[in-house]
């Protein structure tokens, strides 16, 4: 699987070894020395006091569990079990850890579950399994857990490197490694599950690592969380999973007021060959879901790829903030950096000044996209927005339900379509709805350019069945351009509109430069077809547009020079209300120009 080059945004990926191969060589290797070295080493014990067992030296090939020993005196009083020692075994299980009261597993030793042999029947295996039946689980971890299956027999096991079970909370710590690898199914690194409406807390440190990769016909989930409370997720490590024939997720949360927070330090790495996903979490009824990225979060898939994806099917609100770099690249389908798909909650988006979003898709990619079906939708941009596919798009939003629909960019959008015999799109922003209210504040760069069909800076599409609402308002002090966006930059074969505007409101369009920073709301086009600066038509409401003074300035340009280019039509604004007013002012410069053939 191989990149297509940034240079058109004069941005540079990175090639480099999947960290999930690159971590579970590290782990595998540890245990083989450690195996290597055995039998100069002190051999396994566990010491038991009351509840607490403590076990050191080496087991070699054996499954350490409750039953034996691991046993505590009283299994309804809490319990601690600490591994220093070491376990490299064949076995399905390195340790089986329960308790029917609260639980605290330490390990600062290794568990390794690792079957070198091709199996004819496939197992399942895991590294630990740590469980409370009616209590807490405290489970944390510094050294190294991981469990391989090698049957390769297409997806009828599962393989998994922790799993914490419990019947309220759940705090996990890692600073070690915890990773699982399966040639034969399913593959999770850290699993954690909470039975009823307990709160579930996992912190990846700094020098932490969870990863999973599957293959033959399996799914990979580096840490999946299940649970109806609360779960809070800290991640400053490295977080990786890979698949080489369905689908990998970096973190998969399922249920629960979700909050995760990733650092500076975080570093999340997805690859799959059907859907590669970094965070992906579904919430239900009236849960909350907040996520928070400083990190690096890059994924590569043969479908479709996302760097964050929530779907939310209940009447919970979701907020996505980034500040760090999310790049997603898919070789056939779709590609997002940040996709929200909410049923009635609000949503709010925001990419900082530190954020880059970065989306190469082959059929469609978007930076950020938001799907809301009552909630309002909120979407802020101040950094770095670049998307290239077929029909590639900046910021997309769709509503159904008489919504507010808030878009402010004061960053840099930059959209690059790619030529296709199918026709192709470039879109910087778009807000598609029923009825619904949308404003779009511009101060920053919105461009979008090469498409075949259809090339906009901002598109706002409102009609719909409600003949009242459905207002539209777009206020520009940076540059919104469509075609072409510098001299010498891509051109646009297709139709194109600076802004364009159909809703069944009220509609205001402001273009407003100044001296230190003028105002251009630009459209470009090279083959014929239609070229309008600012299209604005309501079907019930009022439009006003107003390009304000001399540093404001509309353009509408078709630059074809012989009548072979085709038919054109170039107009620099192009106000309509089928049952209200038109208002249009001019305090500063449009121009129209039309070098082909046409109007």
């Amino acid at each position: 699987m191989t990149r297509k080059s940034k240079a058109r945004f004069n941005l540079n990926r990175t090639y480099k070894v999947s960290q999930t191969v690159k971590a579970l060589r590290r782990a595998l290797a540890l245990g083989l020395a450690t195996a290597v070295i055995a039998p100069a080493a002190q051999a396994g014990s566990c010491i038991s006091v009351i509840n607490d067992v403590f076990c050191f030296g080496d087991f070699g090939n054996t499954t350490l569990d409750s039953w034996n020993e691991l046993s505590v005196d009283d299994t309804f009083d809490p319990a601690t079990v600490e591994m220093d020692g070491t376990i490299y075994t064949d076995n399905t299980a390195g340790m089986v850890v329960w308790n029917n009261d609260n639980l605290t597993f330490v390990n600062d030793g290794f568990v390794i579950v690792n079957d070198n042999v091709y199996q004819t029947n496939s197992y399942n295996r895991v590294g630990v399994y740590a469980e409370s039946f009616q209590g807490d689980v405290s489970f944390e971890n510094t050294g190294v857990i991981a469990a391989v299956e090698n049957s390769g027999n297409n997806g009828s096991s599962f393989t998994v490197g922790a799993r914490v079970e419990a019947a309220q909370d759940i705090t996990i710590t890692n600073s070690g490694f915890i990773a699982s690898e399966n040639d034969g199914g399913f593959s999770a690194g850290l699993q954690a599950v909470s039975y009823n409406d307990g709160i579930i807390s996992i912190t990846n440190a700094l020098a932490g690592d969870l990863a999973a990769e599957a293959n033959f016909n399996g799914t990979a989930v580096a840490l999946g969380v299940y649970g109806a409370g609360t779960v809070n997720i800290t991640n400053n490590g490295d977080i990786a999973a890979a698949s080489d024939d369905y689908s990998a997720f970096g973190v998969r949360v399922f249920g629960g007021d979700t909050t995760i927070t990733t650092g500076s330090t975080s570093e999340i790495n997805v690859q799959a060959d059907d859907q590669a996903l970094g965070l992906d979490v579904r919430a239900y009824n009236t849960e909350t879901v907040d996520i928070t990225n400083a990190g690096l979060i890059e994924t590569d898939a043969g479908d479709d790829a996302y760097g964050i994806r929530v779907e939310h099917s209940g009447y919970g609100d979701v907020t996505v903030a980034n500040s760090g770099t999310i790049d997603s690249y898919a070789v056939n389908d779709w590609a997002a950096g940040i996709a929200v798909y909410a049923n009635a909650g609000d949503v709010s988006v925001t990419n900082s000044q530190y954020g880059t979003l970065l989306s190469d898709g082959n059929d469609d990619s978007i930076g950020i996209a938001v799907r809301a079906g009552m909630g309002d939708i909120t979407v802020s941009n101040a950094g770095d927005i670049y998307s290239t596919s077929e029909n590639a798009a900046g910021i997309g939003t769709f509503s159904k339900y008489l919504n507010t629909v808030d878009i402010t960019n004061s960053g840099t959008i930059g959209v690059i379509a790619e030529n296709s015999i199918f026709g192709s799109s470039a879109v910087g922003v778009y807000a598609i709805g029923f009825s619904n209210d949308t404003t779009v504040t511009n101060s920053g760069e919105i461009y979008a350019v090469n498409g075949s069909d259809i090339n906009a800076g901002v598109l706002i599409i409102g009609a719909g069945k409600y003949s009242e609402g459905g207002t539209a308002t777009v206020t520009n002090t940076g540059v919104i351009s469509a075609g072409k966006y510098s001299e010498g930059g891509s051109n646009s074969l297709g139709d194109a509109f600076g802004v364009g505007v159909l809703v069944n409101g009220d509609i205001t369009v402001t273009n407003t430069g100044t001296e230190d920073q003028f105002a251009g709301i630009l459209a470009y086009n090279e083959d014929g077809g239609q070229v309008v600066g600012v299209q604005a038509s309501s079907k019930y409401g009022n439009v006003s547009v107003t390009n304000s003074n001399k540093y404001s300035i509309i353009t509408a340009v078709s630059d074809g020079n012989n009548y072979s280019e085709g038919f054109s039509t170039t107009i620099g604004i192009y106000a309509e209300a089928f049952d209200g007013s038109v208002n249009v002012n001019n305090g500063g410069i449009v121009f129209s120009i039309n070098d082909n053939y046409g109007d």
